[in-house]
């Protein structure tokens, strides 16, 4: 303010009278938080009766921060052509500035980003309202994006299996990620998906326009609750109903082995498998072979296979068994495709 510019005017002065000595520092003018704006010192000695008197501006580093792009910077400084690379995920500087406000034409190529481009805008810096020791960054007025993403309702799907899709580009969800910068002439388009044994979900679906500050956009992306119900309780079903099916299935495969004659399982293994060659010359052994004891230990899905790990015994011999279902959503039924004894 006035008050305190003439204060540190007159105290300089003082010093310069007082002062006689070579190289001496007169004093400084400094800002509202005590930042320095010029030091004035006294450089050599003149051979007539005025000291030389060095006027010296304080300047102060502008930054950008980049995300997962590069970014390259073009304007100009005074009469000098200033080109700047900014690497990814971190901060860079742009230029030194006197105190004031500036704005200034900027040519910003965006690269390593989902979508990349040249962009013509411009850097605006005000350097009149910065804080102690705190970094000023430069506000960018540039059609690019960038933003942050919460996800709603994801705790129903399967951790890990979510991604975030960028105009039809798929990248990791991270919720403490900053996804961008991007070119963004026009809207970009943002949506989610995850998925619950294998079956894949989708979010609500954002179009995201460029951002007007240094701010990231926060977006919220949610799953339908009733919609991963539904599909869980259709599953269940499927699954309680494939624990019957292969306990069926061991019964016929114990009158298979008996009669020695592969009809009995025909309608239970998929056709054309290697399972199926295998059980045509098994089922006419000279083995005797009667399973019992058949316990389920666990049933998995993922997509329409179904997955069953069971143990039975055959002649006082606990066998371990798992089993691959092939599931027809169609006709709603079963086939055997594969197994496998521990």
């Amino acid at each position: 303010n006035q008050e305190q510019y003439n204060e540190q005017m007159q105290k300089i002065k003082s010093n310069i009278d007082k002062n006689k000595d070579h190289n001496t520092e007169y004093g400084s003018i400094t800002d509202q938080y005590g930042n320095n704006l010029i030091t004035i010192k006294k450089n050599g000695k003149n051979f007539f009766f005025i000291d030389k008197l060095e006027f010296k501006p304080k300047l102060t580093s502008v930054y950008v921060k980049e995300f997962n792009n590069t970014g390259f910077y073009k304007y100009k400084q005074g009469n000098a052509d200033k080109e700047v690379i900014a690497e990814s995920n971190q901060t860079t500087e742009l230029g030194k500035f006197f105190i004031g406000k500036y704005s200034i034409e900027t040519d910003k190529t965006i690269e390593d980003s989902i979508h990349n481009g040249t962009l013509t805008g411009k850097i605006d810096i005000d350097l009149g309202n910065r804080g102690n020791n705190n970094k000023i960054y430069a506000d960018e007025d540039f059609n690019q994006s960038w933003f942050k993403v919460k996800l709603n309702h994801d705790n129903l799907l399967e951790k890990n299996s979510y991604k975030i899709i960028i105009d039809d580009k798929d990248v990791d969800y991270n919720s403490k990620k900053t996804y961008g910068k991007y070119y963004n002439p026009t809207e970009l388009s943002v949506y989610a998906i995850g998925k619950l044994e294998g079956k894949e979900f989708k979010t609500n679906r954002i179009n995201i326009r460029r951002n007007y500050d240094n701010t990231s956009q926060n977006l919220k992306l949610s799953f339908k609750k009733s919609q991963i119900t539904e599909y869980e309780n259709k599953s269940k079903k499927v699954k309680e109903k494939s624990k019957s099916y292969i306990k069926e299935y061991t019964k016929e495969l114990n009158k298979a082995y008996k009669k020695k004659d592969y009809k009995y399982i025909s309608d239970y293994v998929k056709n054309n498998s290697q399972l199926e060659k295998q059980l045509k010359k098994q089922v006419k052994s000279k083995s005797k072979v009667k399973f019992k004891d058949v316990k389920i230990n666990s049933v998995k899905r993922d997509k329409n296979k179904v997955y069953i790990e069971l143990s039975k015994t055959n002649n006082n011999n606990v066998v371990q068994t798992k089993y691959t279902l092939d599931y027809d959503n169609v006709s709603n039924e079963f086939l055997v495709e594969d197994s496998q004894d521990n």
